[in-house]
């Protein structure tokens, strides 16, 4: 996996658990969505 742009991103955050919708964006400006999933790693900010 390369980096990416998050170019969106919504959904619900609570104490107990999370429900988030995402879209990057590579390189190329290609862009993938889906939804973000526990294990996923953010490399120094996501703003």
């Amino acid at each position: 996996m390369g980096k990416y742009k998050v170019v969106s991103l919504f959904g619900t955050l609570d104490a107990m658990s999370e429900h988030l919708h995402l879209a990057i964006s590579d390189e190329n400006s290609h862009v993938q969505g889906g939804h973000m999933m526990n294990g996923c790693t953010v490399r120094t900010t996501l703003e």
